[in-house]
């Protein structure tokens, strides 16, 4: 086992040993209001406000989508912790706001899954009107589930000695779900990117996910079955903190995806490179798919096929004939000691009117292994 997979490790233990409370652990409660404030604040509010500021700057930088609902989840995410233990409240009055507040932030989190992995080429046009609307956003969620706490406009969540109710194990229940699938979504996104953050992001919202079970089955708010699975989650806080503080290191700005931004600068200077000089070579270059799929093909090509664009679905036999004895490059047949011969372009009905059929220059030529021989 390497080093970097070491955090995993977390979540095995924490599985096993929320099991295990849950099986033999005691239903006691060992609440204490002091303690629970100075966690939340710590390891939840402080952490969370701080994720949520590097991510509304690199919001700002970059406009991804993303980055907007990683704030708001954060911020949602970080306030309801603290909006939940102000006062020393404790029982059903704070579950029900960190319970509502998790729910909420959970579904900004899995929005930003879905909007990194289909829509990361996008980005905002106006990204400080929208991150004012971010933030108003997840402060309005928040001073709505307090006020709907505070005036007992809400089910009860939480009975003593009894444990949840229906209606909290169907929020705890969707929020599993949501920072599950959020999990899920980052880890891939991590494996194609190899962007830190969201390793150490991934394995958080997992550790959240795994406290919110050990929430909903605890008999007792202060057992330490419940302790177990708040320790679970304040370990998330640190590990997303981990990975931002390795992120702004690495990339020597107080930005979440400085280094990420610059990687993908310089791809796109490549690409756009590559690209200036096939369209501007006299050769034809052009490539396919092993189904025979045209999937690139430079201006040369164009101008010899007489078409604007590859229309979708063009094979290569609908433009260029090729010879039958011609052997693909690695093969060798017995048949393949015929004089080499060209590949011509074939007029195509998708042309159009007028337009040349054939190439007005030398044709390429596509030599057997005989020839090359």
């Amino acid at each position: 086992m390497t080093r970097s997979s070491l955090p995993v490790l977390a979540l095995p233990i924490f599985g096993l040993a929320l099991v295990g409370l849950y099986r033999w652990g005691s239903p006691e409660s060992h609440e204490s209001a002091t303690l629970l404030l100075l966690s939340n604040v710590v390891f939840t509010t402080t952490v969370a406000l701080f994720i949520a500021a590097l991510a509304a700057r690199s919001f700002l930088v970059s406009g991804r989508p993303a980055l907007l609902t990683l704030h708001i989840g954060m911020l949602v995410w970080g306030v309801a912790a603290l909006v939940a233990v102000v006062g020393g409240h404790v029982g059903n009055y704070n579950i029900t706001i960190h319970n509502l507040g998790v729910a909420a932030s959970g579904f900004f989190h899995l929005l930003g899954g879905l909007y990194g992995r289909r829509f990361e080429k996008y980005s905002a046009r106006n990204p400080s009107s929208w991150l004012a609307i971010g933030v108003a956003c997840g402060l309005a969620v928040v001073g709505v589930i307090w006020m709907a706490a505070q005036e007992g406009w809400l089910p009860i969540f939480f009975v003593e000695s009894t444990g949840a109710t229906a209606v909290r194990t169907a929020v705890l229940a969707v929020s599993i779900a949501m920072f599950g699938a959020a999990a899920t979504l980052n880890a891939l996104r991590y494996w194609r990117s190899g962007w830190r953050f969201l390793y150490w992001y991934a394995l958080g919202v997992a550790l959240i996910a795994l406290g919110a079970v050990g929430l909903m089955v605890q008999p007792t708010h202060g057992s330490w079955l419940g302790w177990t699975a708040r320790a679970a989650q304040y370990l998330a806080g640190l590990y997303m903190l981990v990975g931002a503080l390795l992120t702004v290191k690495e990339s020597g700005a107080f930005s979440l995806e400085e280094r990420l931004a610059r990687s993908e600068q310089a791809l796109r200077a490549q690409s756009s490179l590559i690209g200036a000089v096939n369209d501007n070579t006299s050769e034809l270059i052009f490539m396919k798919d092993r189904h025979g799929h045209l999937t690139y093909a430079n201006a040369a090509t164009l101008r010899a096929l007489g078409i604007a664009h590859l229309p979708a679905g063009a094979r290569d036999a609908d433009y260029f004939s090729v010879p039958a004895e011609h052997t693909p490059i690695g093969q060798t047949t017995a048949a393949s000691s015929r004089p080499a011969r060209s590949w011509k372009p074939r007029r195509s009905s998708r042309a159009p009117m007028g337009s040349a059929g054939y190439f007005s220059r030398p044709r390429v030529r596509c030599a057997t292994p005989a020839a090359q021989s």
